[in-house]
């Protein structure tokens, strides 16, 4: 029982510890289109990315989609480069493609969105955020 009383205090430690972490400088928030656009020949999946950042900020987005595909799994990357934040949503259209000689399908994908916005004084804040999207035809 001791070492249980141990462990829940730790993790409290734990706890407390990821959020003033986190709650240092603030970075960016993403939010991604449910549906992505397939192009005719499948190897590039068009996605739409809003970002939420504090005027003035640059940021810069790697997007990286991961389809099952039989018994492969297909990874595509796209990227956005360095913009500077409004302050309010600034919306990024992004092409991801399919890794050479595979093929998005249509059908549910899993995407990831890895920012990184940097405020002009050397602070540069990382994060990563994930979605189901569906790509479509």
């Amino acid at each position: 029982m001791h070492v249980m009383n141990r462990l829940r205090g730790f993790r409290l430690a734990m706890a407390l510890a990821a959020v003033l972490f986190t709650a240092g400088v603030a970075g960016a928030t993403t939010t991604v289109d449910p549906n992505g656009d397939l192009n005719g020949p499948r190897t590039i999946a068009t996605v739409s990315i809003t970002t939420v950042c504090t005027s003035g900020q640059s940021a810069a987005l790697t997007v990286y989609i991961f389809q099952s595909v039989g018994r492969l799994i297909n990874i595509g990357v796209g990227t956005v480069a360095a913009f500077t934040c409004s302050g309010d949503s600034d919306v990024s259209t992004v092409d991801v493609s399919a890794i050479p000689g595979l093929k998005f399908q249509p059908g549910p994908a899993t995407l990831l969105v890895h920012t990184e916005t940097d405020d002009g004084l050397g602070t540069i804040t990382k994060s990563d955020s994930g979605a189901k999207v569906k790509l479509r035809p």
